[in-house]
């Protein structure tokens, strides 16, 4: 058995066993194809490694030694989580008597406030679209990415049936993060972005009676890089001279529901985080809500 034929027994297994999504499979295939790159650049045995072994590649993966820039630690933490999920694999699958990477423990990682647009921002980009077909179906898009805080994977994956604006009032998100599935309700709004794209969807030529509700120009599939393509040109024209990236929508989203009172479960549920302690991230206090309690101060 070589290191080719161990990985693809592991995605099998990791896909039809574990049920993992397509980005998870997809990174951890990435992963483990720059750990085998270290294991060949020193001789090593990939059933015989030692937790120092590990650790050196964590040492040198972090370092930058296999990418273009240094990584972060949550990019590090990923690998390294791909790895262990490998050896666990060994393991149980008998070819490995002791799991190497066992007592490896992650790197740190520093809580960043994540990003997020204003409400004014929100609205100036919502307002800034116009009247033709891409600038309709786009402005459908930042709606959908705003006001029910999906993933742009999960975007891009929605199909027509998903989509219930007459009846339920309901978007229905399948294998969502960690395959997932959630209802997620359709606000006044979006419904009416909605609707304006679904009437000039077939604009889109015929190939556009697919099954996803979002198409590209060609009446394809859209791909996460043509949306984030999309909102980077709209940020450039909308929002001069401020970097926005289509996850800042869904930050946004969970941010102002929390600034509004509403329970962080709801707001858990709404973006579908498996924790709470994920929703929590977005419990930060901005700096007009600090000078606010400073000046009640006598």
């Amino acid at each position: 058995m070589n290191y080719d034929n161990s990985l693809v027994k592991f995605v099998d297994y990791i896909e039809f066993v574990r049920n993992f999504s397509d980005n998870t499979i997809k990174s951890y295939s990435r992963d483990l194809d720059i750990f085998h790159k270290y294991i060949n650049d020193h001789a090593l045995d990939y059933l015989n490694l030692s937790r120092r072994d590990i650790e050196r590649f964590i040492k040198e993966f972090s370092q930058g030694k296999y990418s273009v820039s240094r990584p972060s630690s949550t990019t590090t933490g990923r690998i390294l989580a791909a790895i262990k999920s490998f050896y666990q694999f060994l393991f149980i699958n008998g070819d490995i008597k002791e799991i190497p990477t066992q007592f490896v423990k992650p790197p740190k990682t520093r809580k960043r406030i994540p990003e997020t647009l204003s409400i004014s921002e929100i609205k100036r980009f919502l307002n800034g679209f116009e009247k033709n077909k891409m600038d309709i179906r786009n402005k459908a898009i930042i709606s959908v990415l705003y006001f029910c805080g999906l993933r742009v994977g999960e975007l891009c994956n929605l199909e027509t049936r998903d989509i219930d604006m007459e009846n339920s009032g309901m978007l229905y998100v399948k294998n969502g993060k960690g395959n997932k599935d959630r209802n997620v309700p359709l606000n006044a709004s979006c419904i009416e972005n909605l609707k304006e794209y679904k009437n000039i969807r077939d604009a889109f030529t015929k190939e556009s009676r697919n099954a996803y509700f979002f198409v590209g120009i060609r009446g394809e599939k859209l791909s996460n890089r043509s949306v984030e393509k999309m909102v980077d040109k709209c940020a450039t024209k909308f929002l001069p001279g401020k970097k926005i990236h289509p996850h800042i929508f869904r930050h946004s989203c969970a941010t102002h529901l929390l600034q509004r009172g509403v329970n962080v479960k709801i707001v858990q549920e709404i973006l579908g985080h498996s924790n709470m302690s994920t929703t929590s991230i977005y419990l930060h206090i901005t700096g007009e809500e600090k000078r606010e309690a400073i000046d009640k101060l006598y």
